[in-house]
């Protein structure tokens, strides 16, 4: 059954020569002929009603073919092809299967998960599968400590990518214990006695 009636807009133009209760007469037997194909008008009104009525019989002979049409190609097999020819669809749908191989890289053991994460995040959806790999990559080379301070210092420095940490960043050795130990390693060269343990009673 149809959902929808159409009236053309110049059709309408009848509504100028009618008051509000003619006009409201008219809708009401556009209704019931659409609804029930009853005819409730008489005398000149019934004569202003025959085109809608005209109009409306067209439209449900044109529905009709529609609906006769669309049964027709489904017991088919569906939408006819055009010369015998498939029409590629205007958005076709991508292989699911060929994104999820898209996505997919692998993070080998010794790779710190939580600072890879973070670099992740840092780069955003745009990150791709490829560029993932390559830092995997790089990030294997260092133990899991180093790898979190490599992702930190670039993600502080706004870096676009992991680079090795410099020599400056190590923790510098105590001066004084240098010097201890340089004191006792020229007594022992020159023969000047033995490193007794002192031990507090």
């Amino acid at each position: 059954m149809k959902k929808s009636i159409k009236i053309f807009i110049d059709s309408l133009d009848v509504l100028d020569t009618l008051n509000d209760e003619q006009a409201g007469q008219l809708f009401k037997a556009i209704r019931a002929y659409e609804v029930d194909k009853k005819e409730v008008l008489d005398g000149l009104m019934k004569a202003i009603f025959v085109p809608f009525k005209n109009n409306m019989e067209r439209a449900d002979e044109a529905y009709t073919r529609t609906v006769e049409a669309n049964k027709a190609n489904g017991l088919k097999g569906g939408r006819p092809k055009a010369n015998g020819l498939k029409r590629k669809p205007n958005n076709p749908k991508k292989d699911k299967d060929k994104d999820k191989d898209k996505d997919t890289y692998i993070i080998p053991n010794g790779i710190n998960i939580k600072a890879f994460d973070a670099w992740c995040d840092y780069k955003g959806k745009r990150y791709s599968v490829k560029a993932k790999t390559l830092a995997v990559t790089r990030l294997a080379k260092y133990d899991e400590a180093t790898q979190q301070e490599m992702v930190d210092n670039s993600i502080m420095n706004s870096w676009s990518g992991l680079f090795e940490l410099k020599q400056q960043n190590k923790v510098k050795s105590n001066k004084f214990t240098d010097k201890v130990d340089e004191y006792f390693s020229k007594q022992i060269q020159i023969g000047m006695g033995e490193i007794i343990d002192a031990r507090i009673d």
